[in-house]
């Protein structure tokens, strides 16, 4: 907002908070990833149990751990993804990306079944949030052309970057 709330696209008043909600393929995007991370956050959060339980380490230090191993790709995929989403199409980049997180998820569910080791469970767990970091700059282009031409951006880059508390198996 500039002075006397007047926004940058010239119109003055107050901004819709649900303006990017009204429309339909943001609506169903915001469904779907919101659905997929609560997901991640949930798998996270069984994994962090299932280490504490089968090592025997204390409760803080699985859970570090696995707070460790969701960070670490995050981190350092920021700038690559980056490139990765302008370099090659972002909606194949998102997609790639989503079925990363599937198929992580279907095989971590899968070793955790049979108590599979916990290295690999790790390693599993890498992958799934490497699979999300690499999507994100992808995820985050394609929300925006749209809404801005609806003057609803602001609102959007708002829901989509709140902040999160995990390595971000999130946003």
């Amino acid at each position: 907002m500039t002075a006397q709330g007047e926004r940058g696209d010239g119109h003055r008043g107050r901004q819709d908070p649900y303006a990017a909600f009204r429309v339909g393929d943001y609506r169903r995007y915001a469904l779907g990833w919101s659905v997929a991370m609560v997901g991640t956050r949930i798998q996270a959060t069984g994994i962090g149990w299932e280490m504490y339980q089968r090592t025997g380490q204390a409760l803080a230090l699985a859970l570090g751990m696995v707070g460790l191993v969701l960070a670490v790709p995050t981190i350092a995929l920021a700038l690559p993804a980056g490139y990765l989403a302008d370099a090659f199409d972002r909606r194949r980049w998102m997609m790639l990306s989503l079925m990363g997180m599937t198929v992580a998820s279907l095989v971590l569910a899968a070793l955790s079944s049979i108590q599979g080791p916990v290295l690999l469970m790790y390693g599993l767990l890498f992958l799934d949030a490497a699979a999300v970091a690499l999507g994100r700059p992808a995820r985050t282009a394609l929300s925006a052309p749209g809404l801005r031409r609806m003057g609803a951006l602001h609102e959007t880059q708002a829901v989509d970057e709140r902040p999160t508390t995990e390595g971000d198996g999130g946003s």
